[in-house]
């Protein structure tokens, strides 16, 4: 049991459970079937999300987030650099 503040919290070993037809009554067949191409378990086994604890959604977004802030500096930097006093053209 752990606390945090005034709430209790139990820790718990067990996996969630996964949504099937089973669990859920709405649900007209299993909500986790789709296939993975092997390609994927591939790129996932070379780069080791598992071992590192990640996942397809925080890389790519790391990936766009860099992306965006390089771009932004590229843009930015000659009239940060033409402030400062460095002529823009020789």
């Amino acid at each position: 049991m752990v606390s945090v503040g005034t709430e209790r919290f139990m820790l718990s070993s067990r996996p969630p459970q996964m949504l099937t037809h089973a669990t859920n009554p709405f649900a007209s067949r299993p909500v986790c079937s789709l296939e993975i191409p092997a390609y994927v378990n591939r790129l996932e086994g070379y780069f080791e999300f598992t071992r590192l604890g990640t996942n397809w959604r925080t890389e790519i977004l790391a990936g766009v987030t860099t992306f965006l802030t390089m771009a932004y500096i590229v843009l930015v930097n000659p009239a940060i650099l033409s402030a400062a006093g460095m002529p823009l053209a020789p």
